[in-house]
């Protein structure tokens, strides 16, 4: 698992066999399951709370986000945005319970 601010992603050209990924620097600590869930919950959060620039300057300010990513996640948002309020709502309430039993740990 990568460090937090430290995955980085590689690949090739689809089909040319280079394909592959690199994380973190060399020397670089590995994080914990803790900073992935905290990573996770501050990302899902703020993607159904907040807004694509939220994204960006919040759970994913730590990384480089490429164009097509940024595309994708403006969609999915949009998509998120979409939902009927009531779906919506029982999504944030099941973020919210999740949160609460971390909390409790």
């Amino acid at each position: 698992m990568p460090g937090a601010g430290e995955m980085r992603e590689t690949w090739g050209t689809p089909g040319s066999g280079e394909m592959k990924e690199s994380w973190g620097t060399p020397g670089s600590e590995m994080a914990t399951g803790e900073d992935n869930n905290e990573f996770f919950m501050d990302f899902l959060q703020t993607l159904l709370v907040g807004s694509p620039e939220e994204l960006y300057e919040g759970p994913l300010g730590k990384y480089d986000v490429n164009a097509d990513a940024k595309a994708a996640l403006t969609e999915l948002k949009s998509c998120i945005d979409g939902l009927q309020p009531e779906h919506k709502a029982e999504l944030i309430k099941l973020l919210v319970q999740v949160l609460g039993s971390e909390d409790g740990a």
